[in-house]
This record gives C-alpha cells, sequence and structure tokens, in this order.
C-alpha cells in the first residue's frame, strides 16, 4: 500500500502505517475502539448466559420449580415495574463485606453506579470491566450481590437441583478482585434490595445522579456506551 493512504474510517485522517492507524483509533476514538474490542466478549458472553438460562429451565422445569428469572420477577412484583428513570433512587441502608454501614444517601452530591449481580452470572465478568474502564474518581460504584441465601429461601430456589448455590462475601471478593476494583463498595444482598428496587433480572444496573434520580436503568447486561453517555449525564 502506499504511503499516505491509509485513512481512520471515522474522521479521514490519513496514516503511513496500520499501526499508527490503530494507535490514533485507540487514543481518538476511543468509545469506538472499546467497542470494537468488547463486542466478541459481549457477544460471547451473552451466547453462554442463554446457554445457561435454557439449561437452568429445564433442569428446573424437571424438578417442578420454577425458572430462577420467572421467580425473580414475581417475588420483586409490587405496582408497575419499579424504580425508572428520572424516579428518586430508593434509599437504603445497609453493611458492606468491610463491615461499614452505608446508605445511598450518603453518596448525594456523586455519581453512583449501583450494580446488581451475582457471581455466577457470566454476563457480570463482562460488564465489571465496563464499569470498571468507564469509572472516574467522582463515581461512587456500589456491587450488591443479589445471589444470597436468604433471597434463595424466599426464592424456594435454595439446595434445589440446577440452582447456582448462595454466593458467600469471599466469593464476592474473590471475583471483583478479577473483574472490579478495589475501591467499589461490596454488599451482599440481605437487606432486600433486589425486592426494593423490583428488578427483573440478574445483572441490573442503575447509574444515579448527585441529586439521587435515576439516570438510567440497564435491566441486563449494560454496555459501554450507554453507561458513558449516562455517567456523562450526571456529571452535567
Amino acid at each position: 500500500m502506499k504511503r499516505g493512504k491509509i485513512r481512520c474510517n471515522r474522521c479521514g485522517s490519513v496514516f503511513h502505517s496500520e499501526r499508527a492507524l490503530k494507535q490514533h483509533v485507540k487514543n481518538k476514538h476511543r468509545q469506538y475502539y472499546l467497542a470494537r474490542r468488547l463486542a466478541p466478549a459481549t457477544i460471547a458472553a451473552l451466547v453462554v448466559m442463554a446457554i445457561l438460562l435454557v439449561a437452568f429451565q429445564n433442569q428446573t422445569a424437571s424438578s417442578g420449580s420454577a425458572n430462577a428469572f420467572t421467580v425473580l420477577t414475581s417475588y420483586t412484583k409490587q405496582s408497575g415495574e419499579g424504580p425508572q428513570e428520572g424516579m428518586l433512587a430508593p434509599d437504603f441502608n445497609a453493611r458492606t463485606v468491610d463491615g461499614e454501614e452505608i446508605s445511598l444517601s450518603n453518596f448525594r452530591g456523586k455519581k453512583v453506579v449501583l450494580w446488581f449481580m451475582a457471581v455466577w452470572c457470566p454476563s457480570c465478568a463482562v460488564v465489571g470491566p465496563i464499569i470498571r474502564d468507564n469509572q472516574d474518581q467522582d463515581t461512587v460504584v456500589i456491587v450488591v450481590d443479589m445471589w444470597t441465601e436468604s433471597i434463595l429461601k424466599d426464592l424456594g430456589l435454595l439446595n434445589k437441583p440446577g440452582a447456582p448455590p448462595p454466593e458467600t462475601e469471599k466469593d464476592l471478593t474473590r471475583f471483583i478482585s478479577s473483574y472490579g476494583s478495589d475501591s467499589w463498595i461490596l454488599v451482599m444482598d440481605d437487606y432486600g434490595l433486589t425486592k426494593l428496587y423490583q428488578l427483573r433480572y440478574v445483572d441490573t444496573t442503575f447509574v444515579i445522579g448527585p441529586d439521587g434520580r435515576i439516570l438510567l436503568r440497564s435491566d441486563g447486561p449494560v454496555s459501554s456506551t450507554l453507561l458513558r453517555y449516562a455517567l456523562q449525564k450526571a456529571a452535567g
């Protein structure tokens, strides 16, 4: 290829080598670059999750119990569809895995990512790095492991064949050390937060603005583009 004939398809800039073009895209079009890099991993995780859901549904159907996600919907269903974008995020009190007492209202004035997840959830291994890579120093990340013994008892899934076992603080800490950040606040949901937020899916993300209002509710794996947009909106 002749010199000067390699063009960036995003802005039209000309480069002399593929390496220079790649570095340009990485630096100047980072959102596009990350989306292209994460797309295969995201697709793979969603495929794995779909396979897991089918297998879990077949297993629970044969044992006479309902699918975890169907039960989760009925478990959290109260009125309407729960906290939505534009609403004030429901306040709560909880204790972190480090023994610290927190309230959501403690973080008024800051951007908050509130992520409900489970260690066994395949897509969570993709979403964790997405949150980590889009977090800045003004963003508080609260991670709530919703696959606890108390919730599984309420769901009727504790010790059921095919149902993932309840997770522990050690499970959550180990998972976040691989896929998250040591600055994150970790909570096991023994406080009814899954029901409070009327969650329908494992792996649900909220972005809450400094005024306490919900700017994003993502039922299911959040994308890097959507999360970044919400955080930019929260920053004003």
